[in-house]
């Protein structure tokens, strides 16, 4: 790739990062903004595109924004993994459970399937 593009790719990446984490600082922290995320904040914030951002991320009234707990957001998120590999677990056993049971009926003699059936399928008053 052109060094022109890898620079041009390169730079915009970093004015979004940087944009993003002036609008987001209070999310973050209740520290005050480093001196050139404040300035971008400034600059940002005199555009309509930069009012209508902090609108839709609700930073537009910094006075009220309370910042976000990151340990209950990474517990949160943890919880969330572990509830979702149990299911997984639990789905993946149950299938492996009932492929171990269709293998060994496969195996059974017709008379003992014919015996097997009649026990699992005997009507509950006999």
């Amino acid at each position: 790739m052109n060094m022109v593009i890898r620079f041009t790719i390169a730079s915009c990446v970093t004015a979004v990062v940087i944009i993003g984490i002036s609008f987001l600082w209070p999310r973050f922290t209740s520290q005050n903004r480093p001196t050139l995320l404040q300035n971008v904040h400034s600059q940002l914030l005199k555009t309509q595109l930069g009012k209508e951002t902090a609108g839709i991320l609700g930073v537009s009234d910094e006075a009220h924004i309370r910042p976000i707990d990151l340990g209950q957001a990474a517990s949160s998120a943890a919880n969330s993994i572990v509830q979702v590999v149990e299911k997984r677990i639990e789905t993946i056993i149950a299938e492996n459970a009932v492929r171990e049971v269709r293998s060994q009926l496969d195996r059974l003699s017709s008379d003992q399937k014919e015996q097997l059936q009649q026990i699992l399928c005997k009507p509950p008053s006999q």
